[in-house]
């Protein structure tokens, strides 16, 4: 094995690579004690380990970046990301939990094939997207009205028009937070 320098200047022989471990550790970083300081100066990229930067809000809702680290309690302000869905049974009335969801505190039935689904944490305005879908292909899932923390739905037999009730009806929305 040939003697071997890194790019601060170091060189080591056949020997140190062979002989005392936490010396050649020393020789390669120095004091071990600056070993933290060392690591956090090396940026992580797709091939080499190193610190990252965590995204923050700004950040996630321009989706923009390349080389900024996304954590899940930050994932959800990424336009891309669904703000809030539901699956929930259109039969029952009063308010409802529904079956399964997020960011969906309760379903509340407020007529026939009328919904309003109350949302856990709101929208920045009222302005988002809801898309929803019914089992079957006789039904429609129709937008009515929206405010930042909420919002209403019809469904409707597609061969009358008539409002109905049905289970299950899906919801998904998307916006900023």
């Amino acid at each position: 094995m040939a003697d071997t320098t890194f790019t601060n200047g170091v060189t080591l022989t056949d020997a140190d690579w062979f002989n005392d471990v936490n010396r050649l550790h020393y020789t390669i970083f120095g004091d071990p004690a600056n070993l933290a300081a060392v690591r956090t100066t090396m940026a992580a990229s797709d091939s080499a380990a190193g610190t990252i930067e965590i995204a923050v809000q700004s950040e996630m809702e321009a989706g923009s970046s390349a080389t900024l680290a996304v954590t899940p309690g930050r994932q959800h302000f990424h336009p891309s990301a669904a703000k809030a869905w539901a699956k929930f049974n259109g039969n029952t009335a009063g308010t409802n939990a529904p079956i399964v969801g997020y960011n969906v505190a309760n379903v509340t039935r407020n007529s026939t094939g009328n919904y309003t689904i109350n949302l856990t944490n709101a929208f920045s305005s009222s302005d988002y997207v809801v898309i929803g879908n019914a089992t079957g292909n006789t039904y429609a899932v129709i937008f009515v009205s929206s405010t930042a923390s909420s919002f209403t739905i019809e469904t409707r037999l597609t061969s009358t028009g008539a409002v109905a009730d049905i289970n299950p009806i899906f919801v998904v929305a998307f916006g900023d937070l």
